[in-house]
């Protein structure tokens, strides 16, 4: 039996994201059964790939393309479920986001095949509970087909007929039948984290309606990270220098290894090394400047920085120079 199965995804500028999402969750569904909605996005890549996935029948909805929509996100969502169910009924709904892709859990390990999407989704067909992803596989974009199986952040997906309300983050929701869950064996595996440059980039846009009329300095970062508000954890990232981002990783690198998702990115010829970097880190010279460039920038955080600054670079130099060349 074939199901019908709608995608929801909001996004802005995923630029190293997009397009391996649509290619590889095209497999899973039909194209009309695919809705992206476009928060705003302004690089030119982006626009491109939105614009092919449209004229292959994907649904692109850009009405919803401020900041305090994206923030919006399970409201708009569950609307839109709720007109789906009166208008183009779906077997299942699955809100997701951009660095998710979808899979399932089996007796023989994590697939991320269609047909075994298909046959774990099957028990839970016409559940009037609130379905639940109960874990996920958490990427390193320094370490490919290693992951962190998290089980502290769970996703929300429907059965036709039964979504009521839904949070932002798709983390908790309601069905007609109340707060009622039941746990399923789909899973999914998150690129949360990019290579750095890209990811600061990427997660300074989820705090732009928070900062608006102010900057994203470093104290009001700091500020608003100690608020545990909405998002908070932003904040916490940003802060978070090159070495500490990359040491972060390091130090949680995990010994679990699934090659399920690349082997299918292999097979369905999605190019994954945009979402893989080298780490700085194999480098004694790149860490020793990346450690220098953390502590310097620590030290601005609590005193003037310009009363080291000149300080510093000599110890840097001498540091340096004194490491074999690489």
């Amino acid at each position: 039996m074939n199901l019908r199965i709608a995608l929801l995804m909001m996004q802005k500028n995923e630029d190293i994201l997009l397009g391996p999402w649509i290619r590889y969750h095209a497999e899973f569904t039909a194209n009309a059964s695919i809705f992206i909605f476009d928060n705003g996005s302004s690089i030119p890549g982006v626009i491109e790939t939105l614009a092919e996935a449209e004229q292959a029948g994907i649904h692109i909805i850009r009405q919803h393309n401020k900041p305090e929509d994206y923030l919006n996100a399970g409201n708009i969502f569950s609307k839109f479920i709720h007109n789906l169910d009166l208008q183009n009924p779906h077997d299942f709904y699955f809100p997701i986001d951009c660095d998710e892709f979808l899979a399932c859990q089996t007796p023989y390990g994590l697939s991320c095949h269609l047909e075994d999407l298909y046959s774990q989704l099957m028990p839970w067909l016409g559940s009037q509970q609130v379905l639940i992803i109960p874990r996920k596989h958490y990427a390193n974009p320094y370490q490919a087909n290693r992951y962190i199986e998290i089980n502290h952040s769970q996703k929300c997906f429907f059965s036709q007929g039964t979504c009521k309300s839904l949070s932002h983050g798709f983390h908790k929701a309601t069905t007609a039948a109340g707060h009622e869950q039941q746990i399923t064996t789909i899973t999914y595996f998150e690129f949360h984290h990019k290579p750095y440059q890209q990811h600061r980039r990427l997660t300074a846009q989820k705090l732009e309606q928070i900062f608006t009329g102010k900057t994203m300095s470093r104290r009001n970062l700091a500020e608003y990270a100690s608020t545990l508000k909405t998002n908070y954890h932003c904040a916490l990232e940003l802060l978070q220098t090159e070495y500490d981002y990359i040491h972060y990783l390091a130090k949680h690198s995990s010994q679990e290894e699934h090659r399920c998702l690349l082997d299918r990115f292999k097979e369905i010829q999605i190019d994954p090394s945009p979402l893989f970097a080298k780490s700085p880190l194999s480098s004694r010279r790149e860490t020793i400047s990346l450690i220098t460039k953390s502590w310097l920038t620590k030290i601005r955080d609590a005193v003037n920085y310009h009363r080291f600054r000149i300080f510093a670079t000599r110890i840097k130099s001498a540091v340096l120079s004194i490491l074999p060349q690489q």
